[in-house]
């Protein structure tokens, strides 16, 4: 476990874009974040099981929505640990991320945050979860910074977020972390092209830093936001939470904390290129189903292999040029 480290769990979407292929799947409509997409376990319990390699399940923050509890109830056990977080509905990722970050910062005004969206597929969870380890000793010893995990792309996305970094700022254990030079989120087909061809990274929204530091970034970038979170002492009272929440979501709209507060705060940000990880974001259904065929043979093939030898052999050729699925270089 990481010292003095705190998690936070995004599973408050809908999953709209992911709808009428998890409803074919299924039969019924529910959140992708919900679902066994692959394996045994849903993308939320994957999300929750990496991150608790490296949190502790009492310091780990779940996010999600009323429309999501009957999902929550079937997901999680009464006997869990978790901060379940319940917000009204859905008002996109600034709301869901400075509200657990109020209560994180009430307890531990030091700590380290690790925030990791739900719907991510990885492999390589070994090689990812010593990257965030370093990720997180990083910001203790830059505690200005954000550190934002990028991945390197294989094609002018227009659906991610993308970073372009310059010099280096440091390094942890052999991972190096870069400074931010410009946050450009979901550019237009024409910007994505530039971006790819300069040596950008995609942003994979895997954010690692202090809890004061993202305060901070909130009550300069988003002020009204800040306000209607931190003017209440009631807000952080169990007892008064759900009234408060409802009082609070009533004023807002819709907020993406990238637009709202990534594009413009570069200057405090750091980005750790992962290597050796392959990432996936599944909000989109070619993407899952490209991921599954590949693992798929990828699974079929460690079956008829015993070799070590022949199976690393075969996985380097697999994650190669050959099949040309994207591995972070």
């Amino acid at each position: 476990m990481q010292e003095n480290l705190w998690g936070i769990v995004l599973a408050g979407g809908n999953g709209s874009r992911l709808w009428q292929y998890i409803y074919s799947k299924y039969g019924y409509d529910c959140p992708k974040q919900f679902c066994v997409l692959t394996g045994t376990r849903s993308m939320l319990r994957h999300t929750i099981d990496r991150i608790g390699r490296l949190v502790p399940s009492n310091r780990l923050h779940i996010v999600v929505n009323e429309q999501h509890l009957q999902f929550m109830n079937k997901e999680l056990s009464e006997q869990s640990e978790y901060v379940i977080i319940v917000h009204p509905y859905n008002r996109d990722t600034a709301p869901a991320i400075i509200h657990p970050l109020l209560k994180i910062s009430s307890v531990d005004l030091e700590a380290s945050v690790a925030i990791y969206p739900s719907d991510h597929f990885i492999l390589n969870e070994n090689k990812f979860t010593e990257s965030l380890s370093h990720a997180a000793k990083f910001v203790d010893d830059y505690p200005e910074c954000i550190v934002l995990v990028g991945v390197y792309p294989d094609r002018p996305e227009t659906s991610y977020g993308w970073i372009k970094f310059s010099n280096e700022i440091g390094r942890s254990n052999g991972e190096y972390f870069f400074q931010v030079e410009q946050f450009v989120e979901k550019p237009d087909t024409s910007k994505a092209r530039v971006l790819f061809r300069s040596g950008c990274l995609w942003n994979t929204f895997i954010m690692v830093g202090k809890v004061n530091r993202f305060l901070t970034m909130f009550k300069i970038f988003a002020p009204e936001l800040y306000s209607l979170f931190t003017q209440s002492d009631k807000l952080l009272d169990a007892r008064y939470e759900n009234e408060e929440l409802r009082k609070i979501f009533k004023k807002i709209e819709s907020i993406n904390f990238s637009r709202a507060i990534l594009q413009k705060s570069h200057a405090n940000l750091a980005v750790l290129p992962l290597r050796g990880v392959y990432w996936n974001d599944w909000g989109d259904e070619n993407r899952v189903k490209k991921d599954l065929s590949e693992k798929l043979k990828i699974d079929k093939m460690k079956e008829e292999i015993a070799s070590k030898r022949r199976i690393d052999e075969w996985a380097k050729r697999c994650l190669g040029e050959d099949v040309k699925l994207r591995v972070t270089r």
